[in-house]
């Protein structure tokens, strides 16, 4: 096994590093976002989305908590909610607010 990177792999760890500080600075700007706007939906989705992905579940859940509260008849808010909750090793709570996912995308079909 060579110690010496390659120019590819040199190439895509500077990608990785450019990708993550974007996203660190993507957060700070929808925590600003946030502050300003404490019912900017789209930004409490979008920084959900972010920790969700960097597997930070507990901060991912608060923004997907504050989500479900500022529209709470969106089914795809609860359905965020429920799979954090079954990433955190809750199935039993995941379950049941995926039911009412579930129950929410129905009305709103009928």
């Amino acid at each position: 096994m060579s110690i010496i990177k390659t120019k590819n792999e040199l190439i895509k760890d500077k990608s990785l590093e450019n990708e993550k500080t974007k996203e660190e600075y993507t957060k700070v700007e929808l925590q600003k976002a946030i502050l300003t706007e404490k019912d900017n939906i789209e930004a409490w989705k979008q920084l959900g989305e972010l920790y969700f992905k960097e597997e930070n579940y507990s901060r991912a859940l608060s923004c997907y908590f504050q989500l479900t509260s500022l529209s709470p008849k969106d089914p795809s808010n609860w359905n965020k909610l429920a799979v954090t909750f079954l990433q955190m090793d809750e199935p039993k709570l995941a379950s049941k607010i995926a039911k009412i996912a579930f129950h929410l995308a129905l009305q709103q079909e009928g």
